[in-house]
């Protein structure tokens, strides 16, 4: 709520970190429950490096009425609007006669019919919250020219509610295939390794010592630009 709500009032909600690159890795195709459009072959790709939550929040509430494979999280995505207050609240908690649904003011085929339910006042508000989102601009940095290794270590200083994140991640997906998950292959091994009395090892641990025997070193952000 306190995104849209932010986005409503013109605040800053922070920059978006895309990655654009040639690379292939493994992605969602699925956002929110929501499926993604498919996209041609030769389509730029892009990464998105730090963002991904605020994609998937706004994503989810202006499709929450299309089809979904796991209606439970889609649902978290129906939010609606209140004119006369000026807040956003979940559709389960409002009044859907004196509310709309953020999935209907884009649309003008959508959006004119829901209007009629709503007076003069009420109309210009519902306008006002219409334009303030289609021109809202978000800042974008997009990292180009860089080797595997430097987005690497961009991705492990980007913090997620404190958390930094792994270098664990990043190689997941480069090497993610139909026949081999790297963070599969490390659990099954963490697995092991505890059934023999070595349980306080974690996957950090681990990935220094494949390390340390691929390239010499305890720096697993080396193995990043390994192309075997």
């Amino acid at each position: 709520m306190s995104l849209l709500d932010s986005i409503y009032h013109g605040y800053p909600v922070g920059s978006l970190l895309l990655w654009s690159t040639k690379e292939r890795l493994r992605h969602e195709r699925s956002v929110g429950g929501f499926s993604l459009p498919n996209t041609p072959e030769d389509y730029p790709v892009q990464y998105a490096l730090d963002g991904q939550q605020r994609l998937t929040n706004l994503y989810g509430v202006f499709d929450s009425d299309a089809a979904t494979q796991d209606p439970e999280l889609a649902e978290r995505f129906n939010v609606c609007f209140v004119p006369d207050s000026g807040e956003f609240v979940h559709a389960s908690a409002a009044d859907l006669a004196k509310s709309i649904n953020p999935h209907n003011i884009l649309d003008t085929t959508k959006l004119l019919p829901e209007l009629k339910r709503f007076d003069t006042v009420q109309q210009t508000t519902i306008a006002n919250l219409t334009e303030r989102f289609k021109d809202y601009e978000f800042p974008v940095v997009t990292i180009k020219d860089r080797s595997n290794q430097e987005v690497c270590r961009v991705f492990q200083r980007i913090n997620s509610s404190g958390t930094t994140l792994s270098a664990l991640e990043l190689l997941a997906a480069w090497t993610w295939s139909e026949e081999f998950d790297l963070r599969n292959e490390i659990q099954s091994l963490l697995d092991r390794l505890a059934d023999r009395g070595y349980g306080d090892l974690d996957e950090t641990e681990v990935m220094r010592c494949i390390t340390a025997i691929v390239n010499d070193s305890i720096d697993s952000d080396a193995l990043v630009d390994r192309s075997t």
